[in-house]
């Protein structure tokens, strides 16, 4: 409600300035009480607090201790209950970083459509397996609509659209739109011999109207991902998938996987032999079609 107020963008930043600057220790008070503090065990021993060094904790000696009698599920569940201590901080830091604050009443309209759009597609995904031609025309008529969210135009700043990617993957949208890229698209070889190092022509989709909701739909993937390398990361894996669809008449797929691993150093060094040959394959056989 605070977000679709009719107060001015600047006007409700203040406000929740001076509304929160009080309180602006608590969340470190709260850290410190949760992680650094003893809650059920007494403080000489310390078993539920996070702490810097773990020499000298008796709860994590006594697990340890556990993997001596030789018995293998209880030292993996020995082991398992260290990480999982050892873990809690990182991991309250981290579902705290999931967390969107909608301020503005932009951010609002775009966690509003995103959720439509998740809602529309769980029954738009049923007619279009069994492949319902006025389902294509409502899947694309909605893709169309969430990428105006991810262009940066005069009234859309780049900070405004990392912002839109940061509240679609917080709801998953990302989830739909590969649920859409599994499903099949059969291909006509235009040409059954080899290539011998030379172009061939592409290959043709029996099935034109899947083969447009999967132009749209890699369009919108690729601005989801650009730049972000949350949603990069996430997509990584799913590569080899997408690039099953490469030399497919009028599909660009290679222009997603571009943005899905740009600038991502970690990503690319991490990338498969398998993965980089059939990436060289499909540039040597389609060229740039």
């Amino acid at each position: 409600s605070f977000s679709t107020s009719q107060w001015d963008d600047a006007i409700k930043e203040t406000f929740l300035q001076n509304m929160f600057r009080p309180h602006e220790g608590l969340l470190g008070e709260l850290s410190h009480h949760c992680f650094f503090s003893s809650i059920v065990c007494p403080d000489h021993i310390g078993a539920d607090r996070v702490m810097e060094s773990y020499e000298g904790n008796i709860m994590v000696e006594c697990l340890l201790g556990l993997s001596e009698y030789g018995d293998r599920m209880l030292t993996e569940n020995a082991i398992s209950l260290i990480f999982r201590q050892t873990s809690q901080y990182v991991r309250f830091c981290h579902d705290l970083s999931q967390v969107s604050i909608l301020v503005y009443s932009d951010s609002i309209d775009v966690f509003n459509a995103t959720n439509e759009a998740i809602c529309s597609f769980s029954g738009i995904q049923k007619r279009l397996n069994t492949d319902e031609r006025d389902a294509y025309s409502v899947a694309s008529e909605l893709l169309m609509k969430m990428q105006g969210f991810l262009q940066i135009s005069d009234t859309q700043s780049n900070a405004s659209v990392t912002m839109n990617q940061k509240l679609m993957m917080d709801l998953h949208f990302e989830v739909v739109l590969v649920n859409i890229l599994r499903l099949p698209l059969k291909r006509l070889s235009s040409n059954n011999e080899e290539s011998n190092g030379f172009e061939v022509m592409p290959d043709v989709a029996v099935n034109i109207p899947r083969r447009i909701l999967f132009q749209d739909t890699f369009d919108l993937l690729g601005l989801l991902v650009k730049g972000n390398k949350r949603a990069q990361k996430s997509m990584g894996p799913l590569i080899p998938v997408f690039i099953e669809h490469v030399g497919i008449e009028s599909l660009n797929v290679v222009n997603c996987v571009r943005q899905i691993m740009e600038g991502n150093l970690k990503l690319c060094s991490e990338a498969s032999e398998s993965l980089m040959q059939k990436l060289i394959s499909a540039n040597i056989k389609y060229g740039r079609r």
